[in-house]
């Protein structure tokens, strides 16, 4: 493994990322956000340095895959599994104001050639279930990040949401 400076001057392995893929009729900064808080906090991920690194083109393969600078392993004297104690490193895509399932299909067949989690914000319950049902054909991880949010407030509240997004687009 070739070895270069981390944030601290300690040597670090270099590390393909894993890539996640954000949807989001909006910005996709929530959802974004989220993603790098939860990484960070508890996933031993690695600093904000290490985010956005840019997907490789075309699928990545051992040659040919990004590699991003990883935690190194402190403590060798333990022979356990230590693979918490390595840095996730990770690729997020963010692919903002989307409108269509046409596009959202072809983001999810992108997110395919890269084992991608997929991670999505819509307001709509109609854009929300059609990704859903996408995913599930596809077989991509994904996590609705607002449905499950949406659908408590509603039962609680005895009243739909408006749907509409953040920048407040018509649903």
């Amino acid at each position: 493994l070739r070895l270069i400076r981390g944030p601290l001057g300690a040597e670090r392995p270099l590390i393909k990322p894993k890539a996640i893929f954000v949807l989001s009729d909006g910005t996709g900064v929530t959802a974004k956000a989220m993603i790098e808080k939860t990484i960070t906090t508890q996933f031993n991920g690695c600093d904000q340095r290490f985010f956005n690194v840019r997907l490789p083109k075309p699928l990545p393969s051992p040659s040919n895959a990004l590699k991003v600078v990883g935690k190194e392993d402190e403590d060798d004297d333990d022979d356990e599994d230590d693979d918490d104690e390595i840095c996730i490193s990770m690729a997020t895509k963010v692919y903002p104001f989307l409108i269509s399932e046409e596009e959202v299909a072809a983001i999810i067949k992108e997110a395919e050639s890269f084992n991608a989690l997929l991670v999505f914000t819509f307001a709509t319950s109609e854009m929300r279930e059609a990704t859903t049902r996408m995913c599930e054909l596809s077989q991509i991880t994904y996590v609705d990040l607002i449905g499950p949010m949406f659908q408590s407030m509603s039962k609680f509240f005895e009243r739909e949401p408006l749907g509409k997004s953040v920048l407040g687009a018509p649903p």
